[in-house]
């Protein structure tokens, strides 16, 4: 009976102590749900415009931020990116001429991501999601200059959160292959 005893609180103990990197979500749904948003983000709009594309010398999400940063911490970095994303196309975007269904839907999987993100970071300890990583920061403020400018705005807008997610695919896709030698 005692070994029974001790093999069920060691179980439940490593369940406790999972950091959200072992977050079932992030292990079985954050690939899936990325790789969704990104085809949304490159249709909803169509092709980035030659007179926006003029102005898009260089992108302004931080290139290798996920690849980067510990594993611990890309959880954080993922909900902290959809948290921009909620807050920038979270207002009236009625005027875009964006289709309107899949706006809708990319929102519904942002959202989506960040609830169940926000879970996994909570089971971490972390009680601070709101200070933005400072690298995320800057291009929080970048965004915000951005948006106040001309009429590529929205595009170049659009533009920048498909790089990020595309970053965070590619982290994705090289995490979940084997090292070779």
């Amino acid at each position: 009976m005692w070994p029974v005893f001790v093999s069920l609180v060691v179980l439940c103990w490593t369940g406790v102590v999972q950091s959200s990197s072992d977050c079932p979500w992030n292990q079985f749904h954050l690939g899936r749900i990325n790789n969704k948003i990104i085809l949304l983000l490159e249709n909803m709009g169509g092709y980035l415009p030659v007179q926006c594309m003029e102005k898009q010398t260089v992108h302004f999400f931080p290139e290798n931020i996920f690849t980067d940063a510990e594993e611990d911490s890309i959880p954080l970095l993922v909900l902290q990116t959809g948290q921009l994303f909620i807050n920038v196309f979270g207002g009236n975007m009625s005027a875009l001429s964006w289709n309107p269904e899949k706006v809708k839907l990319l929102s519904n999987h942002v959202f989506r991501q960040t609830t169940q993100l926000q879970q996994c970071v909570n089971q971490d300890g972390v009680t601070d999601t709101v200070t933005t990583v400072p690298a995320l920061a800057s291009f929080s403020d970048q965004l915000t200059a951005l948006h106040t400018q001309e009429e590529c705005a929205w595009e170049l807008i659009r533009s920048e959160f498909q790089f990020a997610f595309k970053q965070l695919k590619d982290y994705l896709d090289k995490r979940g292959r084997p090292h070779s030698k």
